[in-house]
């Protein structure tokens, strides 16, 4: 699908503002605005909210909706992920993290539900505010970029 490269690359484009110090904290709570597309059988590319908890410096728990389109028809997916920090807060200016869950993908066709497998890093652009890019698998290739701020 040709269409997905515009929207990974406008998600993504935040990667080139200049980061702030490397100090940040995955513990507590923080919410976030995304763009996810997965390139499977059916593919998806939508947008949308989620919140997540971090449970401790390294570990998270998240929960995200997205709206958008499944094969040229209106759809929703939802995902709960947990995700682990490879790196303590503030050891570096990129955290990178492994993340995995489920996944259900709404449509007017079919309700189908995935696991969810991903590598991403997330990196900091000020104040409360940390970027991040994901890649992985659940239902396709899956992609996502996006935004998470400390209320």
């Amino acid at each position: 699908m040709s269409s997905r490269a515009p929207v990974l690359l406008v998600a993504g484009s935040f990667w080139l503002l200049p980061g702030a110090g490397a100090s940040w904290a995955q513990q507590g709570p923080a919410l976030q605005a995304h763009s996810v597309v997965v390139s499977g059988r059916p593919w998806f590319a939508g947008a949308g909210l989620g919140a997540s908890l971090g449970l401790t410096l390294r570990t998270a728990v998240g929960l995200t909706a997205s709206f958008g389109v499944e094969e040229r028809r209106a759809a929703a997916r939802a995902e709960v992920l947990a995700s682990f920090y490879l790196s303590a807060p503030g050891a570096v200016r990129v955290n990178p993290y492994l993340a995995g869950g489920a996944a259900l993908t709404w449509s007017g066709v079919a309700d189908r539900q995935y696991m969810v497998l991903a590598v991403g890093v997330e990196r900091r652009l000020g104040g409360r505010v940390r970027g991040f890019l994901e890649a992985g698998v659940g239902g396709g290739w899956r992609a996502a970029a996006g935004l998470r701020a400390a209320p």
